[in-house]
């Protein structure tokens, strides 16, 4: 089926350019035709003029031959006129040889016509069906690629719209990367912070037990509390991410 409609509008365009030359060649042969009906009617139209001048001649000739023969040496001039009347007549019979062989031609080639008319007007019906089957066949092809163009175009907007939604679980992966890191750095500042102070406190007597043991003002209690505070901000922000992230990839 893919291959036949490949080759669906090869078909149909040689078909149309057929049935356009057949056209023409109808035209070209009715042009003929009536060109040669003209001929034919002036031919005939001449034919009847000269015969009536032949009717008169002829009594004139007759008329001239009766002279002759009762005066043969008076009217010398009488034998020219005959001889001149039968290179006419002569040339009489010849033009009435032709009208027949030009009738005869004229009759052939309306047969001819004739023939070909209906050849060609069962020739022609036979190309309108065609052309309304092929143009059947091209409205469903169209009505088709339509189809599978509507089809690229919903599947080209669901893979934008995956893409997008990906690139926003990327975004919020970054987003949840970049707080991390900072808050890794964070803790290992707060780390060796620690560390300094410990330090600083074991080298001048003083532990954290004691410091928190001896602290009357409280500050020990105050800054865990802080630091929980601020972990569990950190816990739920990571926990808002994770949601997002898992409802964009759904």
């Amino acid at each position: 089926h893919a291959h036949n409609f490949s080759t669906f509008p090869i078909d149909y365009r040689f078909r149309t350019i057929r049935l356009y030359e057949e056209q023409k060649e109808y035209k070209i042969k009715d042009e003929e035709l009536k060109h040669l009906k003209i001929q034919f009617a002036e031919k005939k139209s001449k034919e009847l003029t000269f015969r009536s001048k032949v009717q008169e001649r002829l009594k004139y000739q007759q008329f001239l031959h009766g002279v002759v023969e009762t005066y043969p040496d008076s009217f010398h001039e009488i034998k020219d006129i005959l001889a001149r009347f039968r290179t006419l007549q002569d040339n009489s019979a010849d033009l009435a040889q032709r009208r027949r062989v030009n009738h005869t031609l004229t009759t052939t080639l309306q047969a001819d016509l004739a023939d070909l008319i209906n050849g060609g007007a069962s020739s022609l019906l036979h190309h309108n069906n065609e052309v309304a089957s092929l143009r059947k066949r091209l409205e469903a092809a169209t009505l088709l690629n339509l189809d599978a163009r509507t089809q690229e175009d919903r599947i080209a907007m669901d893979s934008c719209d995956r893409v997008l939604g990906i690139g926003e679980v990327f975004t919020s992966v970054q987003n949840l990367l970049e707080r991390l890191e900072k808050r890794s750095m964070y803790l290992k500042r707060k780390n060796d912070e620690s560390r300094r102070k410990k330090h600083a406190r074991q080298a001048g007597g003083w532990t954290l037990t004691t410091v928190r043991r001896y602290d009357s003002s409280g500050s020990a209690t105050v800054l865990e509390s802080a630091q929980a505070l601020e972990s569990l901000e950190d816990i739920a922000t990571y926990i808002e991410d994770y949601q997002n992230i898992i409802s964009m990839s759904v």
